[in-house]
């Protein structure tokens, strides 16, 4: 039988929280540059794939 102690509760809830929030704040930030880059993209008549595959090459 397996026991958890108050700590490993407590680290496990700390790793799951720190698991949301990197999570949210990883989508906060693709959210933020793909919109960014919308007008731009749509001035050059691009699709999404196009505009970012090009972007990626020129690294």
């Amino acid at each position: 039988m397996t026991v958890i102690t108050p700590l490993g509760s407590f680290m496990i809830i700390a790793f799951i929280v720190l698991g949301v929030v990197t999570s949210a704040a990883s989508l906060a930030v693709l959210t933020e540059f793909v919109t960014s880059n919308r007008r731009v993209r749509l001035a050059r008549h691009q699709s999404v794939g196009t505009y970012y595959r090009g972007l990626a090459h020129l690294h």
